[in-house]
């Protein structure tokens, strides 16, 4: 199984990709990841499985992506993003030739 990657680059901007144990918001209720748009730094909770972690990693970049562009979602980013990374987590997986396609790589 191949660990996740330290670093991500969404537009011109390198992110660090951080694991926490227990990460929690300033309330203390606990989060599966979040993104500082400002330090350029995601982080993901280490206490979910891989392939949540996976859908978190997703999750957190679409914010990012949001974030980098600066779209106006008017308040809907959350449900946007929530709606958005499972069914691109499931299109990746369920269309991976096509994936390799777009991506230039290999088809074989």
């Amino acid at each position: 199984m191949k660990k996740i990657t330290r670093q991500i680059k969404i537009g011109p901007y390198m992110f660090e990709v951080k694991h926490v144990p227990d990460l929690r918001d300033e309330d203390g209720k606990k989060l599966y990841g979040r993104h500082d748009g400002t330090y350029k730094v995601i982080e993901i909770s280490s206490r979910q499985c891989e392939d949540m972690k996976r859908e978190t990693v997703i999750h957190e970049c679409l914010h990012a992506i949001i974030d980098v562009t600066g779209l106006d979602v008017k308040g809907l980013e959350e449900s946007y993003v929530t709606a958005m990374s499972p069914v691109i987590m499931s299109w990746m997986r369920d269309n991976k030739k096509m994936v390799k396609w777009i991506l230039n790589e290999d088809t074989k």
